[in-house]
This record gives C-alpha cells, sequence and structure tokens, in this order.
C-alpha cells in the first residue's frame, strides 16, 4: 500500500515538473447589472471582450461563444488569436440581435470560453486552464418598465397550461385506453353469443327437419296399412253376414215337434249346446283385424359415423386449414393432430368437438360421451366402440 501511495507522489511531481508555468491569462468583458444584457425585440448591441496576457512570452489562445437562438456572435472570429506579451487590451468585439419572433421576458444564454496553449519542445503541447464565463440576453419593453411582473404572469400562465395539458393528456389516455378494454370485451362477448346462437338455430332446423321427415314416414305407412285392409275388412264383413244368418236356421230346425223323454231332452241340449259354441269359434275367427297400428318397441339404430356435413360453413375448421365434415374424419385425424390444436379445442371448461358432434351432426349420445374425455387417445376408444357395434 506505501509503496502504491509513494508510486502515485512521484508521478504527480514528474507532472509538475514537466508541465511549463501558465502565466494568469484573463478575459473581461463589460460590467452587466447581475450579467444580463437587456435589449427589445430586434434590438442589436456591439461590446468588446478583453483578454490580457500579463506574462513575458507571447501565448496562442483559442476563443468560442455559443448561445440560444444563436442572438450573439463574434465579429471576425479566428481560429487562435496571439496575445503579445504584457498585454491588456486585446479587445474581440461581440455583437448581440434580439429576435423579433420573442415575447417580453424572453431569456436567452451566451456563452464563451478562453483556452490557452503553449508549444514545447518536440511539437507538443502544454497543459492549459480554460477559462469560461456567461452571461444572459433579456428581452424588454421600449421603456424597460414592467419586466418582472410579465415574466411572472406569463411564467404562471406557462405553468399552468403545462399542467392542464399534462392532466387532460392523462385523462384523455385513460378514457381511451378503457375505451379499447370495454371494446375488446365487447367484442369477444359478440362473438360468442352469435356462435351460440348459429349452433341453437343448426340444432331447432335438424331437429325440425327430423321431426317433419319422421310425420312424413308415418303417414305415408298408415295410408298404406288403410288401402291393404281394405279387402280384407270387405271380406270379414261378408262372412260375419254369412254366419249371423246360419245359426238361427240351425237352431229352428233343431227343435222337436213332440215332447221327448228325459234322455232325449238332455241328448238335444248337448247337441244345441255344441251347436252355439261351433258359431261362437267362428264368430271369433272371423273377427275383424284392428285397424290401429301397434307400436312396437323401436329398436335402436346404429348411427351412421360417415355421416357428412352439407354445407361449408358447419365444417369443424382448424387454424392449419383442415376441416372436418364428419366423425370418421375426426376419428382418422385424431392420431396425427398436433396437440396444441386438440388442446385448444379440449380444456376443463369445454369441448368444442363434443359441441360440434351433438349441434351439427345431431349424436347427441355419442356427444356425452365424447365430453367425458380429455385427451386424444379416450376420444378414439369412445369411436372405435361406437363404430364395432
Amino acid at each position: 500500500m506505501r509503496g502504491v501511495v509513494v508510486f502515485s507522489l512521484l508521478v504527480l511531481l514528474l507532472v509538475l515538473f514537466m508541465t511549463p508555468p501558465v502565466s494568469a491569462l484573463g478575459i473581461a468583458q463589460e460590467y452587466l447589472e447581475n450579467s444580463t444584457l437587456r435589449l427589445i425585440k430586434g434590438g442589436t448591441y456591439y461590446f468588446d471582450l478583453v483578454m490580457q496576457n500579463p506574462s513575458d512570452e507571447p501565448i496562442s489562445v483559442t476563443l468560442n461563444l455559443t448561445s440560444e437562438k444563436n442572438v450573439a456572435e463574434i465579429v471576425d472570429h479566428n481560429e487562435t488569436y496571439i496575445l503579445p506579451p504584457k498585454s491588456f487590451k486585446n479587445n474581440i468585439q461581440v455583437k448581440v440581435v434580439a429576435p423579433k419572433k420573442s415575447f417580453v421576458g424572453d431569456s436567452f444564454k451566451v456563452r464563451y470560453s478562453m483556452m490557452p496553449f503553449q508549444e514545447q519542445e518536440g511539437g507538443q503541447l502544454g497543459m492549459v486552464m480554460k477559462i469560461s464565463q456567461s452571461f444572459d440576453v433579456l428581452i424588454v419593453n421600449e421603456d424597460g418598465v414592467g419586466i418582472n411582473t410579465m415574466i411572472k404572469i406569463r411564467n404562471f400562465f406557462r405553468h399552468t397550461w403545462s399542467i392542464l395539458i399534462s392532466k387532460t393528456s392523462k385523462i384523455i389516455l385513460g378514457i381511451l385506453a378503457l375505451l379499447g378494454i370495454v371494446a375488446i370485451f365487447a367484442r369477444k362477448s359478440l362473438l360468442t353469443t352469435k356462435n351460440i346462437i348459429g349452433l341453437k338455430l343448426v340444432v331447432v332446423r335438424k331437429e325440425n327437419d327430423d321431426s317433419d321427415k319422421v310425420l312424413k314416414d308415418a303417414t305415408k305407412k298408415l295410408s298404406k296399412a288403410k288401402t291393404d285392409l281394405e279387402p280384407e275388412k270387405k271380406k270379414v264383413a261378408a262372412k260375419k253376414k254369412s254366419i249371423q244368418k246360419k245359426p238361427k236356421l240351425v237352431v229352428k230346425s233343431i227343435k222337436p215337434k213332440f215332447k221327448p223323454k228325459s234322455k232325449e231332452k238332455i241328448i238335444e241340449k248337448t247337441k244345441e249346446v255344441k251347436i252355439e259354441e261351433k258359431i261362437k269359434v267362428k264368430l271369433k275367427e272371423t273377427k275383424p283385424v284392428s285397424t290401429k297400428k301397434k307400436t312396437s318397441s323401436r329398436k335402436k339404430s346404429k348411427i351412421d359415423l360417415s355421416k357428412e356435413v352439407s354445407s361449408s360453413d358447419e365444417y369443424f375448421h382448424f387454424n392449419n386449414g383442415t376441416s372436418l365434415k364428419s366423425v370418421m374424419d375426426l376419428y382418422h385425424y385424431l392420431p396425427v393432430m398436433p396437440d396444441s390444436s386438440f388442446y385448444y379445442h379440449v380444456s376443463k371448461d369445454k369441448n368444442d368437438f363434443a359441441n360440434w358432434i351433438e349441434g351439427v351432426l345431431n349424436f347427441k349420445i355419442l356427444a356425452a360421451k365424447l365430453r367425458k374425455c380429455k385427451n386424444k387417445a379416450s376420444f378414439r376408444k369412445v369411436i372405435q366402440d361406437e363404430i364395432e357395434k
């Protein structure tokens, strides 16, 4: 640690020893109250900057001047100025012009700096100091009265206006952001309601079409059955008339005109009973068949999984351009379907495949089974079981 400190001190002494002595140069300007030059709009003012060299050797210096709105400039500016030894009046003229499009109370900063340098042996430059000063250019009335009051009023209005603009801009941005959020949610809700209404309309149309078809088939079958039963009805009616007439004649013919003995009476009675029973049997055999359609338990027919939707609007579309027309299309596409696509349509809260199968294809039982499935393997298993029925 001591070695580092000693090395630093040696380097500092070496630098000080090698640096040539620089005499006390100076730069001055005429006196300005509060370092402020007051000008009216469009006014012009010339003043001198005085550079001094009290040393015994000539010194070269550079002089730079910067100002806001370019209100000031050096007249006949040179890149370098050589100051003779023991010289105290090296005047450089500066021109200041107040902008015409300025307001009373506007202020412009003017900065100038002087940089001396000396050439050493070998063409190197010695260490130098930069001398900088500045003053303000203030725009005033022609009388120069009421400047401070006008500046205060202008600053007050400027401050108030900036606050109002900042607050109103924040309020407007907040309102615009709120309107944007509301518009996004409204669009989403509108799309979901449209989809729900479309599915309901499809389901209602399918149900109406199916009910109309069943009713038409039933009326056709009923009319056909009626036409088929017409000849049978006529035959049964003819037989009934013939049977109803014959028994009366037979019964009258077997009545005896004499009083039989007890055994003969029993035989006759048995004969009459047998005849009556035969007549009843024949009447039962010739009883007309009821034309009412017997309601038999309808067997559940196997659903057609290859049934395709008729319109392209009812296809099940994927983002990659693939479209499904039937349950069999879904069955064949499941092994190659990307997992991202599958789980986009099947989650804990929704099952788009089951909704499509129920709402568009009208397979309600199959859709209910598929709603319980949460992966592709279970989907294929349910459809495979339905195929093998």
